[in-house]
Order: structure tokens, then sequence, then C-alpha cells
């Protein structure tokens, strides 16, 4: 379960993030009196500041494990990351915007590498769709020891 929105209430301002899910999810909306209420009832105001760090940590980590790294391991380490570490093969509902958003680089930036893995027979690409076809080669990829050659568009 992931909250959006949580920390602006408690503090009564606006909220000042967008998110963009990387796959299917279930959204729930609650009014903010009832959130609220909800917290006070059950006194989760000091659980929910701590998940809220926690949550905040584990994106700074993330965006460490991306940073310092080439834009190939850092889409080997994405797609692994989506695909849980090759449990599922196939990532529907993925779009190359939020994919580049994800490895934290442009569209245009992405799409040539992401042609080099598709070339190579390492992934095969649909519409909001990729499939991993050489698990092995992406996790090379991952820990920078293998690379893609970059295509021309």
């Amino acid at each position: 379960m992931n909250l959006l929105g949580e920390m602006s209430v408690l503090a009564g301002k606006p909220r000042n993030a967008d998110v963009t899910a990387l796959g299917s999810c279930k959204a729930v909306m609650v009014r903010c009196d009832d959130f609220l209420m909800m917290v006070q009832k059950g006194d989760f105001t000091r659980e929910l500041l701590v998940w809220e760090q926690g949550q905040r940590v584990d994106a700074a980590l993330a965006r460490i494990w991306l940073k310092d790294h080439s834009l190939e391991v850092g889409l080997a380490r994405t797609l692994l990351y989506l695909a849980g570490n090759g449990s599922t093969m196939k990532i529907e509902g993925l779009t190359r915007e939020v994919l580049a958003q994800a490895v934290g680089v442009t569209r245009n930036a992405l799409c040539p590498v992401l042609k080099g893995l598709k070339d190579a027979g390492t992934v095969a690409t649909g519409r909001e769709a990729l499939e991993i076809k050489d698990i092995r080669a992406l996790r090379d990829m991952a820990r920078g020891v293998g690379r893609v050659r970059h295509c021309a568009r």
C-alpha cells in the first residue's frame, strides 16, 4: 500500500507531488476529513510519519542506485526491478515515457538504448509492453558487464 498526499493533509498544505504508476494499481480516494478522523481515532500519526520517512528513504536509495551509472545499467536495473528480477518476463502497460521517467532520462535518450536491446534480442517491445527475452544478458548489463550497441534512429 502506498499513500499519496497524506503529509499535505497532516500539514494542512497543498499536495506538491504527482505519481505515475509503473504497472497496474488500484487507487482509493479518501476525503481529508475522513483520513484525519481515521488517523486520530487510531492514533496513527506517529506511525504515518515513520512510514513516510521510510518511503522517502526508499525513494532516495532508488535514485542513488540508478545515479552514477550509465543509462544502460540504469535501464537494465529498472527493467529487472519491474519484472520482479525475472519472476515475470513480460511487463504490461509500460510506455516509453513512463520507463524513461523511471530511469531518470528523457524518452529521446532512452529510445536508442531500448532499440539496441531489441536489436540484440535481449527484449521485445510492443504497444505499452516489453518482454525480456534474454534475462542473463540483462542481468550482466545491470552489473555493468554487458553493453548494448547504440543504433542510429
